[in-house]
């Protein structure tokens, strides 16, 4: 229930975000949603945002569900249909109304984004440009997920170039960094990544359930508490900024009582997926 709550939260501040500031200023955010924009706009409205969202990530999650697993994709299929959902239910809405572009793009972007950080402390992302580069990166390791992502959207907003001119894609990089920077204000995110420290009696079922639900390596310290003498070993993992909410997830499903503290990391050297 409570990831329902996040994903259907987070979903309708994206919808509201798009439909009232950003398709009717024709500012493309990238990913499914900005093809979204593009298509809406090219066939004159007869083929509507929510639409492409659905027809972009229904044959992305069918082959991330054969390659990724079930695991993987179903959080993310469901928060994306929820999106769908909440973009066809708010379409009625008027738009904003403002003829500032930079004002659509800092407000669309930031709420936008924060409705990402939700969706993302939920587990899940909207799927489109995250599907698609975790299925690039599952084939090939030499290219990082975070890279495949910025490429996508950039290839996206490019093409937006085309459809509504210059000036509108300018603004369109705008609302993407509102976006970003809201994003890792919901989150509590600063760094690229995070290293986190987990306590517990239960450090063995943990370690296997972030190698094998959050396909992170993990690795157990063994030690002793200074003031009771007891066994305490230690669980040491570093994740993305968006694996965080489903790193904290994992260990108090594990262990409601374990001392978790996370700390920011400033470069990783090694194999490293973002």
């Amino acid at each position: 229930m409570r990831k329902i709550i996040f994903y259907c939260a987070g979903t309708l501040l994206m919808a509201l975000a798009l439909n009232i500031f950003l398709d009717p200023s024709g500012l493309v955010t990238g990913g499914a949603t900005g093809l979204g924009i593009i298509a809406e706009h090219i066939s004159a409205g007869r083929v509507p945002l929510w639409f492409t969202n659905l027809a972009v990530n229904i044959p992305l999650a069918v082959l991330a569900y054969r390659v990724l697993g079930r695991r993987f994709t179903a959080d993310t299929f469901a928060a994306a249909l929820l999106l769908s959902l909440f973009l066809k239910l708010t379409a009625f809405l008027p738009a904003a109304g403002i003829e500032d572009d930079f004002i659509n793009a800092v407000f669309g972007g930031g709420i936008m984004g924060a409705g990402v950080g939700v969706v993302l402390m939920g587990g899940a992302t909207t799927g489109g440009s995250d599907l698609l580069a975790a299925l690039i990166h599952s084939k090939n390791r030499k290219w990082r997920v975070s890279t495949l992502i910025f490429i996508t959207d950039v290839a996206v907003i490019a093409f937006g170039a085309f459809v509504f001119g210059a000036v509108k894609t300018m603004y369109s990089v705008v609302s993407v960094y509102a976006a970003a920077a809201a994003v890792k204000l919901v989150s509590e995110g600063t760094g690229f990544a995070r290293v986190v420290f987990i306590m517990s009696d239960e450090y063995a079922a943990i370690a296997e359930a972030l190698v094998t639900s959050v396909r992170r390596g993990a690795t157990v310290f063994y030690g002793e508490g200074a003031y009771t003498g007891r066994k305490k070993n230690t669980v040491i993992a570093v994740a993305a900024n968006r694996e965080l909410p489903a790193v904290k997830r994992v260990c108090k499903n594990i262990d409601p009582h374990c001392f978790i503290f996370v700390s920011d990391v400033r470069e990783v050297l090694g194999e490293f997926r973002e």
